[in-house]
């Protein structure tokens, strides 16, 4: 099932890549995404709560006040301090916004993955990985 985003009161296919990213992360309303109003803006914060982390708690403040006139700015403050262009973004530029949010979910799951790798709890099963066998001729590349 793919997501769809509303967008200007039209639904606009979502690439399947954001599709899957949110499903990894656990999205909890993956059905229904928004580029507009509040909805894009929550999904941003709940980005931040629960996966990024980068700021603390206190200073979550102006991310979460969604009537702030300047909360782009915020957002592009976020996004700088992560590393993430967002000098073109704008309220009103769904493309821009979209870009944005898969910058943000390529991080988060990044930063879940390196969480994991860190602590060692990812594994990888080598027993069901291909062995090389230096006998078998059709692992030979022939330049």
């Amino acid at each position: 099932q793919e997501f769809c985003l509303l967008a200007f009161g039209a639904m606009v296919d979502v690439p399947p890549a954001v599709n899957r990213k949110l499903r990894v992360l656990g999205f909890p309303d993956p059905d229904f995404v928004t580029l507009t109003g509040q909805g894009y803006n929550k999904m941003i914060v709940w980005l931040e709560h629960e996966k990024i982390r980068l700021w603390d708690p206190k200073d979550r403040k102006n991310l979460e006040n969604f009537s702030n006139k300047s909360w782009a700015n915020v957002l592009k403050d976020y996004c700088d301090e992560l590393g993430i262009d967002a000098s073109s973004y704008t309220d009103s530029n769904q493309q821009e916004k979209l870009r944005v949010l898969d910058q943000l979910l390529s991080f988060a799951i990044h930063d879940e993955y390196q969480d994991k790798k860190d602590s060692k709890g990812l594994k990888l099963d080598t027993a069901a990985l291909p062995r090389y066998d230096p006998s078998d001729q059709k692992c030979m590349a022939t330049f």
